[in-house]
């Protein structure tokens, strides 16, 4: 593993926001999908616009509707919000290899599954969060304050984990 690549943290910061921090950068996204903020760089923050392909930091982005893929150290994550279950075979294709998704409860497991992300954090509601859980057959799912990952360490399978 290179040691320049270090490790992930990713904390939720609302009921449907989230907080990916980096070696160099950190991402916030609040709500999921729709806005996304860009820190840590040698620049002021910056605020994805919308849609579209953008390359900031060294951050790779590529934007579709309320979808946003973007690689930091060297793990590809996905922000899905609830728009997400209105994608079409096309458009989920265009997403690529995703390592870690972040994504709305109310979005429906045969889409999550088509994704085949190594690691799925829902968002949303309490109880959509139960479901989606249930739907997915992670009952097992720990609820934990933040997750910790480096590329050498994603699972092979993928992992539903809860965050709080």
């Amino acid at each position: 593993m290179d040691n320049n690549k270090g490790t992930m943290e990713i904390t939720k910061i609302s009921q449907d926001g989230f907080k990916i921090k980096g070696k160099k950068i950190t991402i916030t996204s609040v709500p999921l999908g729709k806005s996304m903020i860009l820190s840590g760089l040698d620049r002021e923050e910056f605020v994805v616009p919308g849609p579209g392909e953008y390359e900031i930091g060294g951050v790779d982005i590529f934007g579709e509707k309320e979808i946003y893929s973007v690689v930091i150290d060297d793990i590809s994550v996905c922000f899905f919000g609830d728009y997400g279950k209105k994608l079409s075979e096309a458009e989920l294709d265009k997403i690529g290899t995703i390592d870690i998704l972040l994504v709305s409860a109310v979005v429906d497991g045969e889409t999550i599954a088509k994704l085949e992300a190594r690691v799925v954090i829902p968002c949303g509601k309490e109880e959509d969060i139960a479901k989606f859980v249930k739907e997915l057959g992670a009952e097992g799912a720990v609820s934990q304050p933040k997750y910790v990952i480096s590329k050498d360490k994603l699972p092979e399978t993928t992992m539903v984990i809860i965050l709080k």
